[in-house]
């Protein structure tokens, strides 16, 4: 008997391209999957192992194209859930359209102001969206997706002191941080006690890119975490992550929580520089990377803790700064809990980090006692050359009237 091949024309490729990508239901993706690797020539037995499927089921959906066409393949006789995607096929197969459209262009570098609005008809029929311009162009679409990310970064400082972007191309790598002359007295300070504010003090300090590279870096000395300093602090973790699903954002709960944290990562460092029969080989490894750097810094942070972050970042700075104070060294991490940045006076900042850096700034700090109260008074005057702000993420303005879950994920970042 002849195998039935199968053929697709043009406009049966273009539906199969699209449904096997976007279709709301799995078993129709499978099916689009599986008549597509045929039409391009492999056998059955290819295309049921590419799709993970068992031969004979390949079969049955060649015989239900062979008899019903691409209906007859999408056809359906379980009863069961509807997916929520359902209720929005014809607009992901309009999107799917655009996509492949010869006359799809990217725009110009500009800037989406103001609220897009619909363009209704009389009957309230939705025609198009307006959408206007930091240009001045206000133009209609037939759809919008606003890619604009969580937010901006809070970096800036009353009045008008604006610091570098993380992950930005700034010079804090560079052999005296990118100064040319480094000033008398130069230090850094690091405002803020999550993963940016740890990630830049790690830099700072070492001038490494990463706090992985920090970890190679002391691994490559000899040195290895003992299994149960790994135990102690993944257990905290742990239990840290199961608690804080439970607190609500700045609220004694989560200080509690965050707090029982920091306190094991104190612990554990105190005892693998003090206690733990390898401990000069640590301090060794740790003080050869602090010798990249030959300024102080300080970390100042609106807590008895740091904020939520990555358990290597955590570990790497405390364990920093405890060199720092055991070696009685002149450079490197210095860390002041309990503090916030009230303004920065001292130069005509021009909201431009690089006129900035490397200048005399006056930083007027605050008590901040805990995390869940409201900032204390004045807590005099710090001088800093180098000053990088943290300060979180200020939601965009389109998700004002809408709760924002920040997603941590927790295990890719543990300790190496």
């Amino acid at each position: 008997m002849a195998v039935f091949v199968i053929a697709l024309t043009e406009e049966e490729q273009r539906v199969v391209n699209a449904e096997r990508d976007s279709h709301p239901e799995a078993h129709v993706r499978r099916k689009m999957l599986v008549v597509w690797l045929l039409h391009c020539g492999l056998t059955r037995t290819k295309a049921a192992q590419i799709a993970d499927l068992s031969r004979p089921t390949v079969q049955r959906y060649v015989a239900a194209f062979r008899t019903g066409g691409l209906d007859g393949l999408c056809r359906w006789g379980v009863r069961g859930p509807v997916s929520d995607l359902v209720a929005h096929t014809s607009a992901i197969r309009r999107l799917n359209a655009a996509l492949t459209n010869p006359f799809l262009t990217f725009r110009r570098s500009d800037r989406v102001i103001g609220t897009p609005f619909p363009i209704t008809d009389a009957a309230g029929n939705v025609l198009g969206i307006e959408v206007s311009f930091q240009s001045g162009a206000k133009e209609i679409f037939g759809m919008m997706l606003w890619c604009v990310g969580f937010g901006e970064e809070r970096r800036f400082a009353p009045p008008n002191y604006t610091g570098f972007a993380f992950w930005e191309t700034d010079p804090f790598e560079q052999p005296n941080w990118g100064m040319p002359s480094p000033p008398s007295g130069c230090r850094a300070l690091v405002s803020g006690g999550g993963d940016g504010a740890l990630q830049d003090v790690i830099r700072l300090a070492t001038r490494r890119k990463s706090a992985i590279d920090v970890w190679r870096d002391i691994e490559v000395g000899g040195w290895s975490m003992p299994q149960e300093a790994r135990h102690v602090l993944f257990t905290a973790e742990d239990q840290a992550q199961r608690a804080l699903l439970w607190c609500r954002r700045s609220s004694a709960d989560e200080h509690n929580a965050l707090q029982r944290l920091h306190d094991a990562y104190l612990q554990v460092v105190d005892d693998l520089t003090t206690l733990h029969p390898a401990r000069a080989l640590l301090i060794e490894e740790v003080e050869k990377l602090l010798a990249a750097n030959q300024f102080p810094i300080l970390c100042v942070y609106p807590c008895t803790h740091f904020a939520r972050c990555y358990s290597l970042n955590h570990f790497l700075v405390l364990l920093l700064a405890k060199v720092v104070t055991l070696r009685n060294l002149a450079g490197g991490p210095e860390l002041r809990p309990q503090l916030g940045v009230s303004d920065v006076l001292g130069h005509p900042c021009a909201a431009n980090p690089w006129t900035c850096h490397g200048a005399a700034h006056i930083v007027n700090m605050q008590h901040r006692p805990l995390c869940f109260h409201p900032p204390g008074g004045a807590a005099g005057q710090l001088d800093a050359h180098v000053l990088v702000i943290r300060h979180g993420i200020a939601p965009h303005p389109a998700f004002f009237s809408t709760p924002m879950a920040f997603a941590r994920q927790v295990m890719p970042y543990h300790l190496p």
